[in-house]
């Protein structure tokens, strides 16, 4: 028997107009999001921007009453961040040997292996963020080009990630 007085998830909460639900479901996925955003434009303003796109988008959905049981609001915000006006970043010259290897992947290739290790996303949520019906493919060779293992790559990744600060007010400025 559940406990009568338990609230509804966030999600849940959110999708009925409660605002601070709202926030807590944006707050919720914020850090895998920016660092997505991070890694892939390589440039914190542009990432702060890709990633209030991507928040953006999850809102209108949620408060649309969405996104349908089964589809996570990250692979929903993610495939908002990929569409954002932000135009895809040029091939790097980083002296930096992992982001020079992934500045080589073609565009698809990259979107799909950085989704996938920076947060975590499953197949589904891939084919749901890349709208592609091939992003496991997309991710597997992405993934054999870059010469590393997953675990070493996500290490890599992560450690990058956390030399640059959230921006504050993301959340905010998205809603």
């Amino acid at each position: 028997m559940g406990n009568k007085y338990a609230k509804p998830d966030p999600l849940e909460r959110a999708r009925d107009g409660d605002e601070d639900a709202l926030e807590q479901v944006l707050g919720g996925i914020l850090a895998p999001l920016f660092d997505l955003a991070l890694h892939y434009w390589r440039q914190p303003v542009r990432a702060e921007l890709a990633t209030v796109v991507g928040l953006q988008g999850l809102a209108r959905v949620v408060r649309d009453g969405g996104p349908p049981d089964g589809v996570s609001p990250l692979a929903v915000a993610v495939e908002h961040l990929f569409a954002s006006t932000e135009r895809p970043p040029a091939r790097t010259s980083s002296p930096d040997d992992l982001h020079r290897r992934l500045g080589d992947l073609e565009d698809d290739r990259r979107r799909a292996v950085l989704a996938f290790l920076a947060c975590d996303l499953d197949e589904a949520e891939l084919i749901r963020a890349l709208g592609r019906s091939n992003a496991r493919a997309l991710l597997d060779v992405g993934l054999s080009e870059l010469d590393g293992s997953e675990s070493e790559i996500r290490q890599s990744l992560d450690e990058e990630a956390a030399r640059t600060a959230l921006p504050p007010g993301l959340v905010d400025r998205a809603l």
